[in-house]
């Protein structure tokens, strides 16, 4: 079993009939997400709500994300979703062997990284794990951006190296928390990635890999494009 199964990422988005990418994810074109960046977040919301998409936002409620730019710069991208658990010894073997299958190198996170393209923006559950549960760092963030260009994340969950991360251009990132160490320190492995480019909850909001990502401050729309007109 490939972490990055096309026929089943196919199979999850039957609506979409536009082009794909080669691992099968819907691959919107890139005018759309240049006009996201005009749009406010009640227009973008309204249009897939009388729909039926009514769980596709999140605002601040009681634990907020927190931005790495708090400068009101947009965050817009295709999903690539990854999903987290705590880690057993079994599990993560079984996890670790799957990857060498699929000529995965580095840790989880890496993997990850290693799968974006152009325009994307990871969307990481790791269940707002602190310590040891951080998913981006400054190396990675730079990792984020040379793939991404203009992309970034929304973890729930831990970052670390902030300064570091802030100097890196073009990149948005969504955080719950910040920490110091990382998600591994000598070989301690805390968290095991479950699933990638798969349906996934975060907060409100339940999410696939045909998904676009509009974030403006600390509030966060998710656009299906098939029924936002995009196909």
């Amino acid at each position: 079993m490939n972490f990055n199964d096309k026929d089943r990422i196919i199979a999850l988005t039957p609506l979409w009939t536009g082009e794909r990418f080669p691992d099968g994810r819907p691959k919107v074109a890139d005018k759309y997400l240049d006009a996201l960046y005009g749009m406010t977040l009640e227009e973008v919301w309204k249009p897939i709500f009388v729909l039926g998409y009514e769980h596709q936002f999140v605002g601040g409620g009681e634990a907020p994300l927190h931005t790495l730019h708090d400068d009101g710069r947009k965050l817009v991208g295709r999903a690539v979703t990854c999903t987290y658990v705590p880690t057993r010894p079994d599990l993560h073997g079984v996890q670790f062997h799957r990857g060498a299958e699929d000529g995965l190198t580095g840790n989880y996170n890496q993997w990850v990284i290693d799968s974006l393209t152009e325009r994307d923006v990871v969307v990481c559950d790791m269940y707002d794990k602190i310590y040891k549960g951080t998913f981006l760092g400054g190396n990675l963030t730079t990792a984020l951006h040379n793939r991404t260009k203009t992309g970034g994340a929304v973890i729930w969950g831990g970052i670390r190296d902030v300064e570091q991360m802030k100097k890196v251009p073009d990149v948005q990132v969504y955080f719950s928390f910040r920490e110091i160490c990382g998600e591994q320190l000598e070989g301690d492995v805390r968290i095991v990635l479950c699933l990638v480019h798969q349906q996934m909850a975060n907060g409100d909001i339940g999410l696939d890999e045909a998904e676009l990502e509009h974030h403006q401050r600390d509030a966060r729309r998710v656009l299906p494009p098939d029924d936002a007109g995009l196909c």
